[in-house]
């Protein structure tokens, strides 16, 4: 019921669907965090792209601004809940901001 009226449909398919599923699970590993990490920088390079963050016609939020603050909410949740996994998010954070992207969306993220 608290799913943002321009977040991306409730799906299995995508990504970005999958984040706004009740049965949605995070892994518990470093590697799933750090994907989570890089998958923002993608959303907000795509957010970037398109040169405005609001639809012309119903100034409304952009589907990916819905995404990137679901990531962030979904890291800040994560390293508040144990010490080990906030150093996760802090190392996933440092990778992403010196450009080094997970395998699953650097490729994405270099052809932008």
């Amino acid at each position: 019921p608290k799913i943002p009226s321009s977040a991306p449909p409730v799906d299995c398919l995508t990504p970005s669907g999958c984040l706004f599923c009740a049965q949605q699970r995070d892994i518990d590993s470093q590697d799933h965090i750090w994907s989570l990490a890089t998958f923002r920088q993608l959303k907000s390079l795509d957010l970037n792209r398109q040169g405005t963050s609001k639809s012309k016609s119903a100034q409304q939020e952009h589907p990916a601004e819905a995404v990137i603050a679901r990531v962030t909410e979904k890291l800040n949740y994560i390293s508040a809940s144990s010490p080990r996994r906030s150093e996760w998010v802090e190392e996933a954070l440092l990778r992403v901001a010196e450009g080094r992207y997970h395998p699953s969306w650097a490729g994405l993220i270099e052809s932008l």
